[in-house]
């Protein structure tokens, strides 16, 4: 009966440690806003997210070769699986700034192949 809440007591405190830590990056924004482009990225962080309306979507974090970020909110995994590094067509949606690190928001993500 407590499995549920110890289980989600290890999100919340890593959720928790990663507000907390200093975010030093030197990403960039990456493509123009309405483009549809190619690019290498590595996933490095797929979760749940909850919205106000109680839809539950999926936060997709990506980072490229050069370290520039991009999220993808979208409806299920899609295929991506953490730590793997896939080529895609994206199409940029804006550009975006949490914590003082620039991130690429992208959607309408296709996997063309992973990458080795």
């Amino acid at each position: 009966r407590m499995m549920g809440i110890a289980v989600s007591l290890i999100n919340a405190y890593e959720r928790e440690m990663r507000k907390n830590m200093p975010e030093s990056s030197t990403s960039q924004w990456f493509g123009e806003p309405g483009t549809r482009i190619t690019a290498t990225l590595k996933v490095v962080e797929r979760r749940p997210v909850r919205m106000g309306n109680g839809e539950e979507i999926t936060l997709i974090k990506f980072e490229t070769p050069e370290g520039n970020q991009a999220v993808w909110f979208t409806n299920g995994w899609k295929g991506f699986e953490l730590g793997k590094t896939y080529r895609v067509k994206l199409t940029v949606k804006r550009h975006d700034e949490r914590r003082s690190v620039k991130q690429t928001v992208v959607n309408r993500v296709q996997i063309m192949e992973q990458v080795v």
